[in-house]
């Protein structure tokens, strides 16, 4: 099986168009999306004129069969803190609540924000979305959120430093048998990689997260979190990956390099 992974938009259609011709030309089987589809601040993002948070919505709603919510996500339309995480494989597919709950940590600011064209109907479905699904992808149990288990959706100001703050996730994984957890929201330049589980006793990755360029890297039999680039970086290069269930890899790359041919 082969599923595209976009994250991270930021109401910029004319790139999420370009990612989802690249899923076609690929001939993905599935799409995701991992949260943050709108949310745009000027002095972030340049693509004004190509930002439309409806337009965004809509393609998400006709492309992507999983969708999660970003904190930007959850910032534009009210929605709940309080995460709901959906299991697929559940018959009656109930959802886990689930909390962050440490209070000291202080919520993202979004000071600058711009509001956006949202209907009525683009803030409903917004609200009505889980913040993690765990799909069987190709047999492969996955978790897909916008940050890491437990801040599901990012909305606390702080990211994965050192290896005991994947304790959480590894416990997480443990509990659901999940083996690859895929996430984004920290904009990285390429890919990034974290091992939640030691391998074979080594404690050389002592650090959290690896920072990787754009390629393709095996998946294997080893539990790991990767982290997508955005399809809307600050950078103005933006990224997305396709999950290979049969080659058991996963491709990484840069959307830009494509725009000539996915274009017109």
């Amino acid at each position: 099986m082969l599923l595209g992974l976009i994250s991270d938009i930021h109401e910029d259609f004319r790139k999420l168009e370009q990612a989802l011709r690249l899923c076609e030309r690929h001939h993905c089987d599935e799409i995701a999306c991992l949260g943050d589809i709108v949310g745009y601040n000027p002095a972030y993002y340049a693509n004004i004129k190509e930002r439309s948070a409806s337009r965004c919505l809509h393609l998400i709603q006709s492309y992507c069969r999983w969708v999660v919510a970003g904190n930007h996500d959850l910032y534009a339309c009210g929605g709940s803190r309080e995460a709901r995480l959906v299991d697929e494989l559940q018959t009656d597919t109930q959802t886990i609540d689930v909390q962050l709950n440490d209070n000291n940590i202080p919520d993202w600011s979004y000071e600058g924000e711009l509001p956006g064209d949202m209907t009525g109907a683009d803030v409903e479905y917004l609200r009505n979305l889980p913040h993690g699904i765990i799909p069987d992808i190709g047999g492969i149990r996955c978790l897909l959120s916008h940050y890491v288990y437990p801040d599901l959706s990012g909305s606390k100001a702080l990211y994965i430093k050192k290896r005991k703050d994947l304790m959480p996730l590894r416990d997480f994984m443990v509990r659901h048998a999940v083996s690859l957890v895929v996430t984004g929201h920290t904009h990285t330049a390429g890919a990034g990689f974290a091992f939640p589980f030691r391998i074979n006793g080594a404690k050389k990755f002592l650090r959290a997260i690896h920072r990787m360029p754009f390629h393709t890297y095996p998946t294997g039999n080893i539990p790991v979190l990767c982290l997508l680039p955005a399809v809307t970086g600050e950078t103005g290069v933006g990224g997305m990956a396709i999950l290979d269930t049969t080659l058991s890899q996963i491709n990484v790359f840069p959307i830009h390099q494509y725009k000539q041919t996915t274009e017109g």
